[in-house]
């Protein structure tokens, strides 16, 4: 027997007018299907708390409710099988602002094997990116080991874009599950 986990699914206006369906995820003691897109067997996972899940472009993005370090974030995205945010273009720079609502978020780039060179989490590397920058040291700036990168910073909210901060912190995070 299957269960509808889907609720108040709401359209999220795009330029190109094409129609994109964001998904709310309710809470419910029932279990939600995965389906392993690996082996194309359906698994069952109980719902700890209410989700926030969003369609855009061909991939679904999970917005976390608790905070984790990065680390713990990527485990997270893993388990889930996807993984933190890889933002390609500046279409979905714009998507992600705007989900991101002037919350910190993870995205999954990160400069922990070689200071200086950010990789994706897939080990990409990353060719251009959405730095912030402050009117006096852009970013990345390195700072106290700063190693991974949040989509913005609450207490500065004249930055947009990304910062680079230490890893141990704890943010929210974004996975991303290409279908």
């Amino acid at each position: 027997m299957s269960h509808d986990i889907y609720s108040n699914v709401i359209n999220v206006e795009m330029s190109s007018d094409r129609e994109e369906k964001a998904v709310d995820i309710y809470e419910s003691a029932d279990c939600i299907k995965d389906l392993d897109f690996r082996t194309d067997t359906n698994t069952q996972q109980p719902l700890q708390h209410t989700e926030k899940c969003i369609y855009y472009k061909s991939s679904f993005y999970y917005l976390s409710t608790g905070k984790k370090n990065w680390n713990e974030s990527r485990q997270d995205c893993l388990q889930r099988r996807a993984d933190l945010i890889i933002i390609n273009d500046r279409k979905e720079q714009d998507f992600v602002m705007n989900i991101a609502d002037k919350r910190e978020f993870w995205i999954g780039v990160t400069d922990i094997v070689e200071e200086g060179t950010w990789k994706w989490a897939d080990g990409s590397t990353l060719t251009s990116g959405f730095w912030a920058t402050n009117g006096k040291t852009p970013e990345p700036n390195g700072k106290r080991d700063e190693n991974c990168a949040v989509t913005c910073l609450r207490n500065h909210p004249q930055l947009i874009g990304w910062i680079d901060v230490t890893c141990n912190g704890d943010y929210q995070w974004i996975c991303e599950k290409s279908i």
